[in-house]
């Protein structure tokens, strides 16, 4: 959806926490809220606690193991994101920002034409006569 709009490779993680997409959209939306001195370009790591066996790459709560995928771990965020930015925020602009929003609403648009053609039939169930 926002191919030719985020410029950043993959392995900068550009859709996750104060990265590429989100400072862009705060750029755009609330440009106060966003304070560029402080950026950093983060990536998301293992914890330390797991081992060198394992590698993670974004803010889900999966880690690879010896490069099975989708292996769930539980973990905190600072475990695995020395500064909180998973991604590079320095690619981010107000502009990239407004067409970022334009793309999603016009993403969300289509979808909820194509959602209104799904068939459908509302039951009026009454389960208070269930024990």
């Amino acid at each position: 959806m926002l191919k030719g709009i985020l410029t950043g490779p993959p392995e900068e993680t550009p859709g996750w926490h104060a990265g590429e997409l989100e400072t862009a959209t705060m750029m755009a939306l609330v440009p106060d809220s966003v304070f560029m001195d402080r950026a950093v370009n983060g990536r998301a790591h293992a914890p330390e606690w797991m081992g060198a066996a394992f590698s993670k790459i974004d803010g889900t709560a999966h880690v690879r193991f010896r490069g099975s995928e989708n292996i769930t771990v539980p973990m905190e965020h600072h475990e695995y994101s020395d500064s909180a930015t998973i991604g590079n925020p320095f690619r981010a602009s107000a502009e990239q920002g407004h067409r970022i929003i334009d793309a999603q609403a016009e993403h969300l648009a289509a979808f909820v034409l194509e959602a209104k053609r799904f068939p459908s039939h509302v039951v009026n169930r009454d389960f208070a006569d269930r024990a």
